[in-house]
């Protein structure tokens, strides 16, 4: 794992991560007026969140670079 990638581990993965469990979490043990398919909606938006993620801090430093 390179520098970059260990300095976003903490900021951008580990919320992600936390936000990912409690939408999954959120749709079983949901608010009387939040309906079951808002909290799906929003467990499919934080899926997409969290591969962007990792998209985004798969190679920082080395993208667009030739070896």
């Amino acid at each position: 794992m390179s520098a970059d990638n260990k300095i976003a581990l903490i900021p951008a993965v580990l919320p992600g991560f936390l936000m990912l469990i409690l939408s999954i979490v959120l749709i079983f043990f949901h608010p009387a007026f939040v309906t079951t398919l808002e909290t799906t909606m929003s467990l499919g938006l934080n899926i997409i969140a969290f591969i962007l993620t990792f998209k985004w801090n798969g190679n920082p430093s080395g993208a667009g670079m030739r070896q």
